[in-house]
């Protein structure tokens, strides 16, 4: 009777099931996606509804502390070489059209509402991000993030939410610094290599910088601490595996983060400059 069964049985599949079976796998990594995407959501509620019990402040200063050191020295080295570039490749159009001075304004659209605000947003993750994707998932291979539940310690009040307040505030605060160093570095490739008067740069500088430019960078920069927060948390409490599971945690945090950081860039952008017109003229 088992012999029989077996050869009745079609060798081969039909057609129709391998197809099937193909739409299946290629549909699964974007099933997973989408159920990743409504779990951080829902994370994400949950910070902010946890901060209806209050903020541990303690935690909440000890990450801020944390994020500053680690970020300020790559904060102040990009910022530099970032200014000399962006004043080199802009200056090589200007200084043909005899407008060096116009080096000015565009560091003032580009470094104060664009690039700086980017910029900071991936070093953000890269750095004070992945080390909250590392601590959180070592927790969670080591079952101290289970171990506080059963506890009735309410781990997304007292780990997941200072942890993205303070990316919020960081990224948002580290951009000064960031834009102190670019403009300054961007004033001496101006001068001294592309032609332009200081007087004539500064001047067009903040005759086109407004407060929507600066609002535009610091609103950016707080959604890009907001969702790299959020990313890098839920990444880390969700690793699996052992330190490989954590590494490849940090490796999904991070390539998540830079694409939600172009898509923020862009929609950011897009409204406040669109809410507020008169940043479109050129003085």
């Amino acid at each position: 009777m088992a012999t029989e069964g077996v050869i009745d049985r079609p060798l081969n599949p039909p057609l129709t099931d391998e197809l099937g079976d193909i739409v299946v796998r290629g549909l699964r990594p974007g099933r997973k996606g989408l159920e990743a995407l409504g779990e951080m959501v829902l994370l994400g509620g949950a910070v902010f509804k946890s901060l209806r019990t209050g903020i541990v402040w303690e935690e909440f200063i000890h990450q801020c502390d944390i994020f500053f050191k680690r970020m300020i020295v790559p904060v102040l080295l990009i910022g530099l070489g970032w200014g000399t570039m962006v004043s080199l490749e802009a200056g090589n159009l200007l200084q043909l059209a005899q407008a060096s001075w116009r080096l000015g304004g565009f560091e003032a659209m580009s470094h104060i509402r664009e690039f700086d605000a980017f910029v900071m947003g991936d070093i953000a993750m890269g750095v004070a991000g992945t080390a909250i994707v590392a601590d959180m998932g070592a927790r969670k291979v080591r079952d101290e993030l289970a171990a506080m539940s059963t506890l009735g310690i309410d781990v997304v009040r007292e780990m997941v939410t200072p942890r993205v307040l303070s990316m919020i505030v960081m990224t948002s605060a580290m951009l000064f610094p960031m834009m102190v160093s670019s403009l300054f570095t961007g004033w001496l490739a101006a001068v001294y290599l592309r032609g332009a008067s200081t007087g004539g740069y500064w001047h067009d500088f903040f005759n086109q910088t407004t407060s929507v430019d600066v609002l535009i960078g610091v609103v950016k920069c707080a959604c890009f601490g907001m969702f790299g927060g959020i990313i890098a948390c839920y990444k880390g409490m969700s690793a699996a595996g052992g330190g490989r599971g954590v590494g490849r945690a940090v490796n999904e945090a991070v390539v998540m983060s830079i694409i939600m950081a172009m898509s923020v860039n862009y929609l950011v952008t897009s409204i406040l400059m669109a809410l507020n017109s008169s940043v479109n003229v050129l003085k």
